[in-house]
């Protein structure tokens, strides 16, 4: 017998739970507050995936509104329903609204725009530091 056999034959095999000593687990309280810990990076990492677009929230919409209208819950998925309509721009969306400008650009696209911004105003600042003798004169020589 090699030696990675003997050490299998050795390992018990793993146990599942059963679901009474699952509830016993998701109910103590060193569990749920691990939890509550956890949930605000796992949102945070969702929030700035490059994946997360508007198409994936309109799926995810639909699929929402198709249950509860299975479920005959038909009030609350018209309301889904109308809530993918204002995301789409269909109803609620003025033609000069922020949504326009700004509705296909990913995550990814809005956090370089922040960069570039951030990057501007710093240098902006950094300009009005100056004292009146350092800045470039008009007409002057920019060198």
């Amino acid at each position: 017998m090699h030696s990675s056999e003997a050490l299998r034959s050795k390992r018990q095999p793993y146990s599942l739970a059963t679901p009474q000593q699952a509830d016993n687990i998701a109910g103590r309280v060193r569990f749920q507050d691990a939890l509550e810990e956890a949930r605000p990076d796992h949102y945070a990492e969702i929030g700035s995936s490059s994946k997360l677009t508007k198409e994936v929230v309109v799926g995810q919409s639909y699929r929402l509104a198709e249950r509860l209208a299975q479920d005959r819950e038909d009030y609350k998925a018209t309301d889904s329903l109308l809530k993918l309509a204002k995301i789409q721009g269909w109803v609620g969306a003025e033609p000069d609204s922020l949504w326009t400008t700004f509705g296909k650009l990913s995550q990814e696209d809005i956090d370089a725009i922040k960069r570039l911004l951030k990057e501007q105003v710093a240098e902006r600042e950094g300009q009005a530091n100056q004292r009146p003798s350092e800045l470039p004169q008009a007409g002057g020589n920019l060198n």
